[in-house]
């Protein structure tokens, strides 16, 4: 595929809808073994798509004219993946070319999960560019192969971003941050690609630490009702979002209403904001089942990963030739113990000054898995710091590269926990 060839920029202040060049039949992918209820009982239009996402634009802080969406074709048959850009339409003040940030959203969600923190990262100098993973947020729909194996799954979606990448215009030279799900896809990515990365930067990542060799899943049916059906969820392939679609319009938005309340009614108090993103999630869980299935082909049940990233031979490797930076909410249920591991390994590590190495683990406070969302202007000040950090310290001469940036510590570091 020649670069930019197949790339649609569409302008989101004059978009009518998703480019219909951009929908390959395969979308009405129908529920696996069972009947698949139409948009219309869902909920569910492009027309509807568009406006929540304006509305989601609203409650970013910066003019909607600021962002440019596309929908970027990656393939012959059509699948496109959503990308907003948002920080590359100003000129950098210093001359000097912004640094480039792909962002990968968690399992089932989008790029713009992530709007609470965009002016903060734009007003800092970033090139912000946000990608909806095939198969989920905005992106096109295609049929999964649920009968893949670990490896083939784990290559769909390396396959994916590289050919995203490409299409894209042969983007190279980016920091490339991935959230839960995302994590571990950009992990894996990094593994085959990293002479395209400067740094990986992992957020809550899923798919780090290794199952424990005491690990015992039968234990779990055992501890309740509740577990039990968690279990038979997991064995049966019954995904979240299968649950909402089958259930219509009205009970699958009372399901969302009910996850939104439960999990971010601290973090976001204002209720035009919930009901705006309720509407947004709507639009997104209730469409096409399609990659969210991957889950179930990765990881086992307790949501180890059968590729752990902390194996010695993928990310764990003390050769890995990139940096990497771990972030971790102080009530996260991601375990950081993982992420530090791999830290420690990696030659970008400086034990004897853990805030001057280029690979480094964040702990953000009054956070929980979604960062960006419960603690936004902590997340962005250490995103924003560590580029800047790895901005002065990846300095390269043949071989040898800076394994630290000196002193260059900020407040937003200190009110962290480095470990």
């Amino acid at each position: 595929m020649q670069a930019n060839s197949t790339l649609q920029t569409v302008p989101l202040s004059s978009k009518q809808g998703v480019p219909t060049q951009t929908q390959p039949k395969q979308l009405q992918k129908a529920e696996s073994g069972t009947w698949c209820l139409t948009n219309f009982v869902k909920g569910v239009s492009d027309e509807k798509l568009i406006a929540a996402e304006r509305g989601m634009l609203a409650y970013t802080g910066l003019p909607e004219e600021e962002f440019e969406f596309s929908d970027v074709i990656i393939d012959e048959q059509g699948n496109y993946v959503r990308t907003i850009q948002v920080g590359h339409k100003q000129p950098s003040p210093t001359g000097v070319a912004k640094p480039k940030v792909v962002i990968i959203h968690g399992y089932g969600a989008s790029g713009l999960f992530f709007y609470r923190v965009m002016k903060h990262l734009v007003d800092a100098g970033l090139h912000l560019i946000f990608i909806d993973i095939i198969g989920m947020g905005a992106s096109g729909r295609p049929e999964f192969n649920e009968e893949m194996s670990v490896t083939e799954a784990d290559q769909f979606f390396v396959d994916f971003l590289e050919k995203w990448r490409i299409a894209f215009g042969d983007l190279t030279g980016f920091y490339l941050a991935g959230h839960s799900f995302g994590g571990y896809i950009s992990g894996q990515y990094a593994l085959q690609y990293h002479q395209h990365i400067k740094k990986l930067l992992l957020l809550s990542p899923a798919g780090v630490m290794k199952k424990p060799d005491d690990f015992d899943a039968s234990r779990l049916r055992r501890r309740g009702m509740l577990f039990k059906l968690v279990t038979r969820a997991w064995e049966k392939k019954w995904s979240p979002f299968g649950l909402m679609r089958k259930s219509g319009s009205w009970i699958g938005r009372s399901l969302i209403k009910s996850y939104l309340n439960r999990r971010m009614n601290i973090a976001i108090v204002n209720e035009e904001e919930r009901n705006l993103l309720l509407d947004y999630m709507q639009q997104i869980f209730m469409r096409e089942g399609s990659t969210e299935y991957a889950i179930f082909i990765c990881f086992q049940l307790g949501l180890y990963a059968h590729h752990p990233l902390e194996d010695p031979t993928r990310l764990g490797n003390e050769d890995f030739p990139i940096p990497i930076t771990f972030y971790y909410g102080d009530r996260d249920w991601m375990d950081y113990r993982a992420g530090q591991r791999v830290v420690e390994r990696s030659k970008f590590y400086n034990k004897d000054a853990p805030e001057t190495g280029l690979s480094q683990v964040f702990i953000i406070p009054d956070s929980d898995h979604h960062l960006y969302m419960d603690n936004p202007r902590g997340f962005a000040e250490l995103l924003i710091f560590d580029v800047q950090l790895s901005e002065k310290g990846l300095t390269v001469s043949g071989d040898d590269t800076q394994r630290g940036a000196g002193s260059l510590v900020n407040e937003a570091q200190r009110d962290a926990a480095v470990i």
